[in-house]
Parts: C-alpha cells; sequence; structure tokens
C-alpha cells in the first residue's frame, strides 16, 4: 500500500481515472432521472465503500484471503453489505422512501469498486506499465465491475430500506431492522428467503404491496441473497460471454432506476 501511494502515477493516473469511472456512474444513476440525493451523502457513502474495501484488502492481505471464486463473492458481499448496513443506519433519520436506499447502496458499492479499481490498475501497471492491456483493464473494470459492484450493493440497499420503512412482523413502523436480526428463522421465513419470495410477490410480479406477512430480518436477508446471486451470475456469464455479462449489468442497473423512480 505504501508502494501505490508514493507511486507518482497513483495521483497523475489510478486514482483520477478511478474516480471518474465511479463518479460517472454515481451521477448517472442519481442525477440522469432527475434524483437530487444530496452530494455529502452521496460522498459520504462513496467514502464508506472506500473504507469497506480498504477492510477487505487488509483481511486478505495479512489475515486470510478466500481461494476459491465463490468464496471471495460471498466475503466481498458480506463486507460490502456490513457496510451498507452501517452508512443507512447513520442516515436512518432521512429515511423517507425506499429508493433512497438504493441510492445509498449503490453509492457505497462503487466506493468499493473505486478501491478494488485501483489495485487492479496499480498490479497491471506493475506488470508492463501503460501498455494496451492497462487501458482494456481500466475499459473492462469501468463498463462491467464498477457497475455491478453498484448494482449488488443497491438491491440490498433496496430490500434493507424496504424492512426500514415498511411495517413488517415483529417490528413497529420506522424502526431499524437491526433490533429484530436475533429474532431467530423459523423454517418457513428460511424457506421464504431461499426461494426469493419477497423478490417474487414485489418486485417481478407486484402480487402483494405491503411486506406485512414478512419479518424484517426475512426481508434483509434476501437482500443479501438478491446481491449473491447476481454477483455469482455476472461472474458466470463473464468466464462465457464478456458482452452478455456486461448487458446484463446494465439491464439490472436499469431495473433498479425504474425502482427508484416509482419508490
Amino acid at each position: 500500500m505504501i508502494h501505490l501511494l508514493s507511486d507518482q502515477y497513483f495521483w497523475l493516473s489510478f486514482l483520477p481515472i478511478s474516480l471518474l469511472g465511479a463518479s460517472f456512474w454515481l451521477l448517472f444513476f442519481d442525477r440522469a432521472d432527475g434524483q437530487k440525493t444530496p452530494f455529502k451523502i452521496l460522498l459520504l457513502a462513496l467514502l464508506a465503500g472506500v473504507l469497506v474495501a480498504l477492510d477487505y484488502w487488509i483481511m486478505t492481505e495479512y489475515f486470510w484471503k478466500p481461494e476459491h471464486w465463490i468464496s471471495k463473492i460471498l466475503v466481498e458481499e458480506v463486507y460490502k453489505v456490513l457496510g451498507a448496513i452501517l452508512i443507512m443506519e447513520i442516515f436512518r433519520s432521512r429515511f423517507k422512501t425506499v429508493g433512497e436506499g438504493v441510492v445509498y447502496g449503490f453509492a457505497l458499492g462503487l466506493g468499493f469498486a473505486l478501491f478494488e479499481n485501483l489495485m487492479y490498475l496499480y498490479a497491471q501497471y506493475g506488470n508492463n506499465e501503460f501498455d494496451p492491456a492497462f487501458w482494456i483493464t481500466f475499459q473492462g473494470r469501468f463498463w462491467g465491475s464498477t457497475v455491478l459492484h453498484g448494482i449488488t450493493t443497491g438491491f440490498f440497499g433496496l430490500f434493507y430500506a424496504a424492512a426500514y420503512c415498511s411495517k413488517t412482523l415483529h417490528k413497529s413502523p420506522h424502526e431499524s431492522p437491526l433490533k429484530v436480526f436475533l429474532v431467530p428463522f423459523n423454517l418457513k421465513r428460511l424457506w421464504n428467503v431461499i426461494t426469493l419470495h419477497v423478490t417474487r410477490e414485489h418486485l417481478l410480479f407486484q402480487t402483494h404491496e405491503a411486506y406485512d406477512s414478512h419479518t424484517a430480518r426475512e426481508v434483509v436477508a434476501e437482500g443479501l441473497a438478491v446481491a449473491l446471486l447476481f454477483h455469482l451470475l455476472f461472474n458466470l456469464l463473464l468466464g462465457w460471454n464478456v458482452l452478455l455479462a456486461f448487458v446484463i449489468v446494465f439491464i439490472g442497473m436499469a431495473w433498479l432506476k425504474n425502482l427508484v423512480s416509482r419508490l
């Protein structure tokens, strides 16, 4: 890390282009359709994502590094979810709509991607400086992984804010879902999470408007499950067809933007 910060190209190249990529997608997602989330909150969420990624890097560098790609995705998403919970709990007094949870989650995910992009670009530069592979790596990260991290955490933000803003079982209105995290799952609730019951009822088909048949913890757990599944799908497609993986990412972002405009 010291070598990265002391490298002249960290300030002249790696940081500016990584920040440009994250900022572009953040402003596009939040401002393109007239949303006006306070810029200070967006920056704080972005910074929180960077700090989460730094913490994840320290763990993998000095303590434990997941070897299998599935375990890597699982640990990454859990880290981002913990960061998203932290930032949304800090700003929970500002929560007015579920859509705001999506924006906060998206911003945090982009912060995570910003730090990750720095590390990828520095490693690529170390291989052969600014060769074509460096710029291909940047383009791939810009169009694919950067947006992916925003989307997966945005999905979690959607579910967490839904559990917070909506009336759910074992929770009074507008009470933080964190207070019911110790409520154990029964088999029915666990099955609902596994079968993505909230997603099917409220997002894909909209057969029910109220969340009062679900527990808050159930909704939050499904948010993590959806984030994991989307990330897994992207990585599977990336190994098969890069263009299709990018298409899935942009479909996911378009769907989230549409939800934000309606929620």
